[in-house]
């Protein structure tokens, strides 16, 4: 799979990263349900990486967030490796609509679209910053 290099802006100055789409499409996804830019989660995430590199923490904190968001909806992960949605019915009722790439929900994730604060998911994946150094 190759990389595709975009430009972003980082605390207003103009730098380059290069991931794969399927990276840029979970950072869109994020950014959609955190209702946030590119750009101002790529500076949250240079202010606290550390020594690291820029395109290194993008990588550590997106997996961390699919991580948190699929610990808040039990099943996801045995669901997704096993090419299913957890789209449905159950006891309970209808399930909300899956996220496009890992079959998440945006309410697993903990979105909530008038906060202007963090979810939950977001608030524990970037957590990881703060253990990186020890």
């Amino acid at each position: 799979m190759r990389s595709i290099c975009k430009n972003v802006t980082v605390a207003g100055r103009r730098t380059s990263v290069r991931m794969e789409p399927i990276m840029w499409q979970c950072l869109d996804e994020i950014c959609r349900r955190e209702g946030r830019t590119v750009h101002e989660i790529v500076t949250l995430i240079d202010r606290l990486r550390g020594d690291g590199g820029l395109t290194a923490a993008l990588r550590i904190f997106l997996v961390g967030y699919l991580q948190q968001a699929a610990s808040r909806s039990p099943g996801l992960l045995s669901t997704a490796a096993a090419g299913t949605t957890a789209a449905g019915a159950t006891a309970a009722g209808p399930r909300p609509a899956p996220h496009p790439i890992l079959g998440m929900s945006d309410e697993a994730a903990g979105y909530n679209p008038g906060a202007r604060r963090y979810s939950p998911a977001f608030e524990d994946a970037i957590r990881i910053f703060d253990t990186l150094d020890d």
